[in-house]
């Protein structure tokens, strides 16, 4: 048992029990050995959150996936347009979701990802937020032991969201260079990982746009990927969350949907990233598979949706106007907060990921701030350890990112979000640049 669960459990008799008592399960003490083993860096940053007033000395979050950039607007709107009725006090009309919303969300996706078969209601499941999504996916489609095969670095929640409760393992194939991961069409890497996992693999999981690079996969790419998982009897999750938050097209390649392309995919999608809701908690798996559909809705009451949160989502998707306009505007911002963080990452010598065109963030190279004379990989681990982790340098100069060990992606990296509040987002870039350039002085 690990030493951060000692005071909150105990071994007796090979049980592990609670302070109470109570008995726990083998697949919770899998999951607390696995995924809970130790506190992560963001409770540290939530014990301390920075305030510019309140709280000037604590700890910027620069590491956590969250768009405030239209919370205003956005609190403002459904201020207005959002009354509780009586019918938000009791359950929703189906536990996969309003029929309202579903013929919303199908218009929507209509208009926004092109798919080559129009979607329909009957074609959307909404549960409570897009890890549900995930967890459910994973639970139908995979058993205990099996994996998916997910392009490396990846988003640090895959891990749990297809293994918590699932225990399906996600499995990292890395894809080499930038250019041969996002437009490529040579399969062999994705061979080699499909070959390791040994019979294991169940289902192929893209990221589009990508988080935590920001690059979306090119037209070219998406159909190797769709091919290449169809000749093998994988099943094609395509995760599009940040389907609309398309900032900077001019950089390189804009969203295409696996929609677009095939009918034999199966997307996950949500208010979270797009809408800038993350704590409303809907999610929606779009699919033309009716018998995954029925899957699904067998275990669905386990996710039920909120009535409020989906009536607000119905708001917004139901006013056009408003819409786009709020797409247009968030993406403005989202644009000049990344050329304020790429402009001073430039000028202060930090290199990053180029042709970033979506989402939230930047994959920042820190690598020459790595020990020289050593392994790669144990310079790299080091340096994830003394500068990014829970103690390191960056939180102890009050600053969070997310290092690329939570990512699955070669040591030496981070992932910097610049979609905060605007004083913590330009307090914590000018603290990330200034703890680095005091690296480079240490390490010259």
């Amino acid at each position: 048992m690990s030493n951060c669960m000692a005071d909150k459990l105990f071994e007796y008799d090979n049980k592990i029990l609670t302070a109470s008592g109570c008995h726990l399960s083998i697949r919770i003490r899998s999951n607390l050995e696995t995924h809970n083993a130790k506190e992560t860096p963001t409770s540290k940053h939530s014990q301390n959150p920075y305030h510019p007033s309140s709280n000037p000395h604590g700890i910027v979050s620069l590491g956590v996936a969250q768009n405030e950039v239209m919370h205003a607007e956005l609190s403002s709107y459904l201020c207005h347009a959002l009354t509780v009725m009586h019918s938000d006090l009791g359950y929703c009309s189906s536990d996969t979701g309003s029929p309202t919303l579903k013929t919303a969300l199908a218009d929507f996706i209509n208009t926004k990802f092109c798919p080559r078969k129009p979607i329909s209601a009957s074609n959307v499941l909404l549960t409570a937020g897009g890890t549900s999504v995930s967890d459910q996916l994973a639970w139908a489609i995979a058993d205990a032991g099996d994996a998916i095969l997910v392009a490396s670095p990846l988003y640090t929640g895959f891990e749990k969201d297809f293994g918590l409760r699932s225990g399906v393992e996600s499995i990292p194939v890395d894809c080499g260079r930038w250019d041969d991961m996002f437009c490529g069409t040579d399969m062999s890497r994705y061979d080699d990982a499909l070959r390791d996992a040994r019979g294991r693999a169940k289902a192929l999981l893209v990221c589009n746009p990508h988080n935590p690079t920001g690059r979306c996969y090119s037209y070219q790419t998406l159909k190797a990927l769709i091919s290449w998982a169809r000749l093998n009897g994988l099943v094609y999750i395509s995760d599009e969350i940040y389907a609309t938050s398309v900032h900077s097209p001019h950089n390189g390649q804009g969203f295409v949907s696996a929609l677009s392309l095939s009918e034999d995919v199966h997307v996950v999608y949500g208010m979270s990233k797009d809408f800038c809701c993350n704590g409303f908690r809907v999610g929606a798996m779009i699919s033309h598979d009716q018998g995954l559909h029925q899957a699904l809705t067998s275990v669905a009451r386990l996710a039920w949706p909120s009535s409020l949160s989906q009536r607000a989502w119905l708001k917004m998707l139901d006013n056009p106007q408003w819409l786009d306009l709020f797409i247009t505007t968030n993406n403005r911002r989202l644009r000049e907060r990344y050329e304020i963080t790429t402009r001073v990452l430039i000028d202060a010598g930090i290199p990053f990921v180029q042709g970033a065109t979506a989402g939230f963030f930047v994959w920042v190279d820190i690598r020459k701030f790595m020990k020289r004379g050593m392994e790669p990989e144990i310079a790299g681990n080091e340096l994830m350890e003394t500068l990014l982790r829970g103690d390191g340098r960056m939180q102890g100069g009050g600053v969070y990112v997310g290092s690329s060990d939570k990512f699955l992606g070669e040591p030496g990296w981070c992932r910097l979000v610049f979609s905060g509040e605007e004083r913590a987002f330009k307090e914590g870039l000018r603290r990330f640049v200034s703890i680095l350039l005091r690296e480079m002085a240490r390490l010259s």
